[in-house]
């Protein structure tokens, strides 16, 4: 959104793959898309589907972002609409009936001062989940090798507590998972097998 041509700095991530849910003519096109708490993107179809489409990796460019279409099944039929995954994080409107939940800026600074991230499994041979603090800014995170080397940097947007990341090519080894934003760092350790 922040390129002078828009048109031009469009990337596709993908085309669809002629799937019917279940069958046709139920296309599994592409409508709607929604940012969820994990941090994944859900889309959905403007026909009566039984499947959402999922972007994995929205903070990766192009291909990277991982697109699975029809990629999550619903229990049920669902057309032209989408799940609304609020930012509880955001904290209360001043003077709305919420004034007194404990969803605010100030609870949540203070939770980010006791904030420690956990890896789960760990070890790790491919995939691990990455669980942490929600914060109401966005977050960078690096992945380091025993050298000091980032081999994995990833932007971690504002109200997620989770992420999956893929390490299946990185070598065996310990390596460091650091999340910043603005001065504060938090990390921790795993351990990298092989399979």
């Amino acid at each position: 959104m922040q390129a002078s041509n828009i048109d031009s700095s469009k990337i596709k991530i993908a085309t669809y793959d002629g799937f019917y849910s279940p069958q046709a003519p139920f296309a599994t096109t592409f409508y709607l898309a929604q940012l969820a708490s994990n941090g994944k993107i859900y889309i959905n179809s403007t026909n009566g589907v039984q499947a959402l489409h999922v972007i994995n990796h929205p903070d990766s460019a192009g291909l990277a972002c991982n697109l699975v279409q029809h990629g999550l099944a619903l229990p049920a039929y669902n057309a032209f609409t989408i799940p609304n995954f609020p930012n509880y994080f955001s904290g209360a409107d001043s003077g709305s009936l919420c004034d007194t939940l404990a969803l605010g800026i100030n609870n949540l600074e203070l939770r980010m001062q006791n904030e420690k991230l956990a890896v789960y499994p760990n070890p790790v041979q491919d995939n691990f989940q990455l669980q942490y603090t929600p914060s109401n800014k966005t977050q960078a995170l690096e992945i380091v090798d025993v050298n000091g080397k980032v081999v994995i940097k990833r932007i971690i947007v504002q109200g997620s507590t989770q992420q999956q990341i893929d390490v299946s090519k990185l070598p065996k080894g310990i390596y460091v998972c650091k999340l910043q934003s603005d001065s504060k760092i938090s990390s921790c350790k795993f351990v990298k097998v092989d399979d």
